[in-house]
């Protein structure tokens, strides 16, 4: 049995306020009802034969709350420029390696194109029935460095200007407005991942392994650490092609629905 929590005898007024603290150093502001830990929660998988559960962080109102929405706004950001080199790649290569995608319908137009050129003899479709609570923190830690990094380095920006709803690559940042560089970046993302606490009851937990489904930029992390691998594969091991091929091939598509199985001791 894999533990991905273990207890911790803290207070959890000790927690928030260090919380507070760090936030406050990176110009984030908790209100007073954002001055608790996130409390877990599940809810059925009735589809599943026999049934299971999904583990939830309720992070709607917790100490950390503020700093994961902040990093999803920047991480959207990074996100969007490597969306954008995989474009510049596939045209001039023909190999794809960027694979994230939004919602089903960038699915279903690659589907209607490939019954229009009747270039596709196979579907398959694949699940990873338990993605967050498996990612290791040293490797998600790595990978998201490097993913920072190479978005900084090519915007050629030393910022990340965060607004009340987006953020943007920037030079100049404003005085007023929050702008973080790349070392502050990943600096913010390594504390909220050495920083997931769950309470249960009366009893407080660290999640060791894997990010909690319930915290904003959860999705970012797990899209952007499984796109360093499939990118450096790509890269790697692809050929590039003037075209398309035309003959039979297969579409494979990843339908990433994550599952939670955590267990505390």
């Amino acid at each position: 049995m894999i533990l991905r929590h273990h207890r911790i005898h803290t207070k959890t007024s000790n927690l928030v306020e260090e919380h507070g603290k760090e936030c406050k150093e990176w110009k984030i502001d908790l209100d007073d009802q954002q001055k608790c830990l996130p409390y877990m929660y599940w809810v059925p998988k009735m589809h599943k034969n026999p049934s299971k559960q999904r583990f939830i962080a309720a992070s709607a109102r917790c100490s950390t709350k503020q700093l994961s929405a902040t990093i999803t706004k920047c991480l959207k950001e990074v996100d969007t420029y490597h969306a954008k080199i995989g474009k510049q790649v596939y045209s001039n290569s023909g190999i794809n390696s960027y694979w994230i995608i939004g919602n089903s319908s960038k699915v279903h137009r690659m589907i209607y194109r490939s019954n229009e050129r009747k270039n596709v003899e196979n579907i398959a479709t694949y699940d990873f029935s338990t993605l967050y609570t498996n990612i290791p923190h040293d490797k998600l830690k790595a990978r998201m460095e490097s993913v920072i990094r190479s978005a900084y380095n090519g915007q050629d920006k030393k910022y990340l200007s965060v607004y009340k709803t987006k953020a943007s690559f920037v030079n100049n940042p404003r005085k007023e407005t929050k702008a973080y560089s790349e070392s502050q970046l990943i600096e913010m993302v390594n504390y909220l991942i050495d920083n997931c606490y769950v309470t249960c009851g009366d009893k407080l937990f660290r999640q060791k392994i894997g990010i909690p489904m319930g915290t904003d930029c959860a999705p970012f992390l797990a899209n952007l650490f499984l796109f360093s691998y499939e990118n450096e594969w790509m890269m790697k091991t692809a050929k590039p092609t003037e075209s398309s091929p035309k003959a039979s091939m297969t579409l494979y598509v990843t339908l990433m629905t994550y599952s939670q199985s955590t267990t505390m001791d």
